[in-house]
């Protein structure tokens, strides 16, 4: 596996996104998932976890993670949109993914994204959101292990 192949991985599965558990609350408290204009808006990272890093990192942690992310739903016919950028200055090798950008869709908890950015990779995971405007997203990327953040709504 090349240091390459596992930035891109990464990249994709931060978009969006990605929480330790997707636990919590929907917005719509029923049965399914958040809408995508429901998620619709800019987040801030709360916390990042993939195996490739050490333990759980967020704003206040040592190295320090920041990020943001932004999702558009999609109307008249286009796509939901994500933007996803991730920033851990001082982490060890590897475990700064690149902006990410791309296309998602959400049915129920089910996460499904297709990066723009990182040659067509499609991941899938789960998705929450709280009544607060936390986000929780979990993705699994091929070969380098689940990846989980945190995001609260600006």
């Amino acid at each position: 596996m090349t240091l390459r192949f596992v930035r891109i991985s990464l990249a994709a599965a931060c978009a969006t996104l990605v929480a330790a558990a997707c636990g919590g609350t929907s917005s719509n408290n029923g049965p399914t998932g958040p809408t995508p204009a429901e998620l619709a808006g800019t987040y801030n990272l709360v916390s990042f976890n993939w195996s490739l890093c050490p333990g759980t990192l967020g704003p206040t942690t040592s190295p320090a993670a920041t990020g943001t992310l932004v999702l558009t739903a999609g109307s008249n016919g286009a796509p939901n949109t994500y933007d996803s950028q991730i920033s851990i200055p001082d982490g060890p090798a590897g475990c700064e993914p690149p902006h990410d950008q791309g296309t998602f869709t959400v049915t129920d908890t089910v996460w499904n994204q297709t990066s723009s950015t990182q040659g067509g990779l499609q991941l899938q995971g789960t998705v929450s959101l709280s009544a607060g405007g936390q986000l929780k997203l979990n993705v699994i990327p091929p070969v380098v292990g689940a990846v989980a953040t945190v995001w609260q709504r600006q």
